[in-house]
């Protein structure tokens, strides 16, 4: 009985250390579980504060100028609206008329009736685009300062007949079309106005396909006078003729990169003109895909610094008249 006796202590002994083991690796397990879940429950709200810093960091970058701008030449034309650039060549839109181009700037054809097949009472042909051998403006009938009747109008590129119209959406509030731009990464048409009201704080989209109305998109900082838009590469760049000419104060460049998933746009200061040498009035803009570069339709811009070298006494007093011509830059990225 002795031995049984200890036998059986023996095994409550040995039972009693396999309950503690159990019960301790069990606290183990608890603990370890207890250790992992608490990361766990604060890792989401640190990925969200970094992924935020992150996203903040990505938007500051975005919102710093996409290129820098190197003057290159000017080439005086008829015309001071608007101007596109298409396979080398180089088209031009005057209040009532549109010209082309060719690549050495001489003038290939021009049309000074382009209202003759509208049937509405139209007189003003804003800035322009082109795309599939078609050209794209804004028509309008244009007087004290107001405008009415504007659509959308589309030209055969070649011979300048108008094909077909677009109307403008009355409910969108706009009241005048001062650019318009195709952007087919989007199948869009995008028309922005002048007027420095409500109006002018939203960029228009209708559909590059049917013409339909798809909406408006609100800029932040709006853009005051805008007088052109064009679509490059992911975003569209506005002219401004937001400076005092008179004053010597300079016209800006701005840029918006395109999301139709937001209803609103940053906005971006690309470039100040402050090295033209007499302030004028920026008008038309368009891009020259083959040579990465700008065109910027000018009016009463005399002439920049660099272009006044090798020029006689006569021919700088041929700038101080009314000048309407292009100023081309190159585009190098700014970071």
């Amino acid at each position: 009985m002795k031995q049984n006796r200890n036998d059986t202590g023996i095994r409550s002994i040995l039972i009693t250390l396999m309950m503690m083991l159990m019960l301790g690796s069990a606290g183990c397990r608890n603990a370890s579980a207890q250790i992992d879940s608490e990361p766990l429950s604060e890792f989401p709200s640190e990925l969200i504060e970094v992924a935020a810093e992150t996203e903040e960091t990505m938007e500051e970058i975005e919102l710093l100028p996409k290129f820098t701008y190197t003057y290159v030449s000017t080439h005086p034309f008829d015309g001071r609206q608007g101007i596109a650039w298409t396979r080398g060549e180089f088209y031009v839109s005057g209040n009532q008329s549109l010209y082309h181009y060719d690549y050495n700037w001489n003038l290939v054809q021009s049309c000074l009736s382009p209202f003759s097949d509208i049937e509405e009472n139209v007189n003003h042909i804003s800035d322009i685009d082109i795309y599939r051998d078609e050209l794209f403006a804004g028509v309008e009938r244009f007087h004290g300062g107001y405008a009415e009747n504007f659509m959308i109008a589309i030209y055969d590129l070649k011979s300048f007949q108008l094909k077909r119209t677009y109307p403008i959406e009355k409910k969108s509030g706009l009241r005048e079309i001062s650019g318009i731009t195709v952007d087919k990464d989007t199948s869009s048409i995008w028309v922005c106005s002048w007027v420095d009201e409500r109006t002018g704080e939203f960029i228009y989209r209708y559909d590059l396909i049917t013409g339909e109305y798809l909406g408006r998109y609100h800029m932040e900082n709006p853009i005051a006078h805008i007088q052109g838009v064009s679509y490059f590469r992911g975003s569209l760049y506005f002219s401004a003729d937001d400076g005092d000419a008179e004053s010597g104060k300079p016209d800006h460049l701005y840029r918006c990169p395109v999301d139709v998933s937001k209803a609103e746009f940053p906005v971006v200061m690309e470039r100040e003109f402050s090295h033209v040498m007499v302030q004028g009035e920026m008008e038309g803009l368009d891009f020259d895909y083959k040579n990465n570069q700008l065109l910027i339709c000018y009016n009463r811009g005399v002439l920049i610094p660099e272009g006044t070298i090798g020029l006689t006494n006569d021919e700088r007093r041929r700038y101080t008249r009314n000048y309407r011509g292009a100023f081309i830059y190159d585009l190098n990225l700014y970071r």
